[in-house]
Parts: structure tokens; sequence; C-alpha cells
């Protein structure tokens, strides 16, 4: 549950910080430009991108495409701090805005996903190489324990035989 919370607050706090970067950023073009920042637009799609690829799940990324589209709209857009899609255009563009900030959510997150898979599968590969390595080197010494051992009880043989059996079991066993 607690790892739960602080994943939570992590991608909160990480939103947060990304989407403040982001007006932050944009004000300044906006100055720069003398309020007509043509630029806000393409710093919310890389909000977006940079939330989606840090933050875990789809949740994130949606949520970033939402308030990145309406704070372009209510901060950077004609009239500006004010939400209004009456001018021609608007709607269209700050719709075209959320699908596409939706489809770079979706696919960074994608994207992510499969990367853990598949380093999941590598991890899991390299267990398995490991385990068929010790395997055969454990396997290959105790074939020769148990072939001494079994002549050494099966057969009757001359004390030295013995002692050279003994011999290589023990550094077998080593």
């Amino acid at each position: 549950m607690k790892t739960d919370t602080a994943k939570f607050l992590r991608n909160l706090l990480l939103t947060a910080a990304i989407i403040a970067t982001g007006v932050g950023v944009s004000l300044i073009l906006a100055r720069v430009n003398n309020d007509n920042n043509p630029f806000s637009m393409a710093v919310f799609l890389l909000v977006v991108a940079l939330i989606a690829r840090v933050t875990d799940g789809y949740f994130w990324g949606i949520l970033a495409s939402i308030l990145g589209t309406f704070c372009v709209n209510y901060i950077f857009t004609y009239p500006f701090w004010s939400f209004d899609i009456s001018y021609p255009g608007y709607p269209l563009t700050m719709i075209t805005m959320l699908i596409v900030s939706l489809l770079i959510s979706a696919l960074t997150t994608q994207v992510k996903q499969q990367e853990k898979i598949k380093l999941e599968m590598e991890q899991e590969k390299i267990r398995a190489n490991l385990l068929r390595a010790i395997a055969h080197d454990i396997r290959t010494p105790l074939a020769s324990i148990l072939g001494a051992s079994s002549a050494l009880h099966e057969q009757k043989l001359p004390w030295d035989d013995q002692k050279k059996l003994i011999l290589g079991i023990h550094q077998d066993a080593q």
C-alpha cells in the first residue's frame, strides 16, 4: 500500500513539475514574441511526451494532454488568460492538439511497457542460462563421485585403488 501511495505521489509531483516547467518556458517564449507565442503548442506536446515517459501508466499522459490543451488555450491563445474557442480555427486546433497529445502519450507508454517486457525476457533468459550452466557444472563432478563411490561399494579393490577413488571423490566434491 505504501509503495502505491509513493508511486502516486512521485507521478503527481513529476507531472506537476513538468507542466509548471512547460508553462514557464512558454511564458518566457511569449515575452520574447510579444505575447504571440507560436511555440506553446509544441512545448506542451513535448511536456506530454516527457510526462508519459517518466510516469507510470496511461493516466498521467492523458491528464497532461487535457491540462496542456487547456493551458495553451487559456494562457497562450488570444484572448489571453481566458478560455475561449469561439474564434475560427480554435476548436479544430485544440481538438487536434488533444488528439496528438493523447496519441503521443499512448505510444510513449506502450513503448515503455514493451521495453519493460523485453528487459524481463532478457533477465529470464540470463537466469535460465545461468541455471543450465550451474546444473552442468554440478552434474559433471556428481557423475564422477557417483561412479567412484559405486566402484568402491560394489567391487573389492586393492587399497591403493580405493585410495585413488576416495581422493577422486574428495577432489570432485571440492
